[in-house]
């Protein structure tokens, strides 16, 4: 065994030696070579399965015609989903009257490497928002039909204020600056889990706010960007049913996903913001949830 090992090893050396002319690689200790000949063999490994489960979602969703497969993770306490994107794709969906079926997977390899993503006849494609243009097309449906060129221009925007900014800071204030860890507590994951997967998604989520901008900023000036958008949202709402009238639109799908986050889950900063300031908040989410998700417990 040994005598193999030792042969691969060279082969190894050799290899890395010739391709990058780093003489000290054939010094490399035997123990640091089996890590990465070990490492590779995981990432294969890896790949293998990943490769064989997606040729399973899609054979499956062959099966499945004209059914949207939705995939994202399992359900939360007190809120279907603590992805505001998941909870809008949903809504979408019931308020469009396609049929779907739910795959609590939690995998993350969709076409954009996140969660929501959908697979339909065989398709996979990611993204809430290109999936719903998507699905809009595919079956001739506009939610916001009755809506003039100026409120769907309002609508936009208040769905992108949402989505890129609000977003980030209730992804701070969770993750980083709420000393309970609510968010945590709203799952269903084992201990064991929670212990691996909390610091994994920190160091992503620290990483990835840094870059968009907003992770610059201090925790003061986050959450005061943070009211401010609940405060735009709850003003443009108004005493009106629902964001741009008396019937629910297409934008309300994607706000009703953001706004339930603070009614539904327990975020102590924001409590007295919805439960006294901005009832009107309360009450859309309310209506929103009575309206489609009659199977929300």
């Amino acid at each position: 065994m040994w005598n193999s090992l030792d042969a691969t090893r060279n082969s190894l050396s050799t290899f890395l030696g010739n391709a990058f002319s780093f003489q000290t690689v054939k010094r490399t200790p035997r123990v640091v070579l089996y890590f990465v000949l070990f490492a590779a063999a995981v990432i294969t490994s890896r790949k293998v399965i990943l490769m064989k489960n997606k040729r399973k979602r899609l054979e499956y969703s062959k099966k499945k015609k004209d059914v949207v497969i939705l995939h994202h993770f399992s359900r939360s306490v007190g809120i279907p989903s603590l992805s505001p994107f998941v909870l809008k794709l949903e809504t979408y969906l019931r308020m469009a009257k396609i049929p779907y079926e739910n795959d609590f997977s939690g995998s993350s390899t969709g076409p954009k490497g996140k969660v929501p993503y959908i697979t339909l006849n065989g398709m996979e494609m990611g993204d809430s928002q290109l999936i719903i243009e998507f699905l809009n097309e595919k079956y001739n449906i506009n939610l916001s039909s009755n809506l003039s060129n100026e409120q769907k221009a309002i609508a936009r925007a208040l769905r992108i204020m949402a989505e890129d900014h609000f977003f980030w800071c209730l992804v701070l204030y969770r993750w980083f600056f709420d000393d309970d860890c609510n968010v945590i507590k709203a799952t269903t994951w084992s201990f064991p889990l929670r212990l691996l997967l909390i610091p994994i998604i920190r160091r992503i989520l620290k990483r990835q706010s840094w870059n968009h901008g907003i992770g610059r900023h201090t925790e003061t000036e986050v959450m005061d960007m943070a009211r401010n958008d609940i405060l735009a949202l709850s003003v443009y709402l108004g005493n009106k049913k629902f964001f741009m009238g008396n019937e629910p639109s297409e934008v309300d799908c994607a706000l009703f996903g953001f706004l339930a986050q603070l009614v539904y889950t327990r975020m102590p900063e924001f409590e007295k913001l919805i439960n006294e300031d901005m009832k009107n908040i309360k009450e859309y989410c309310k209506r929103m949830k009575e309206r489609f998700w009659s199977d929300w417990n």
